[in-house]
């Protein structure tokens, strides 16, 4: 049960950061 919630958690926090990484090249192909 404690894997399992560590796990979704870090699901979240993986796919946050990926998709602040994909903001982060979005705003420098735009500068």
């Amino acid at each position: 049960m404690l894997f399992k919630h560590i796990y979704c958690y870090y699901r979240v926090s993986l796919l946050r950061g990926l998709s602040m990484n994909l903001d982060k090249n979005e705003k420098e192909i735009l500068v």
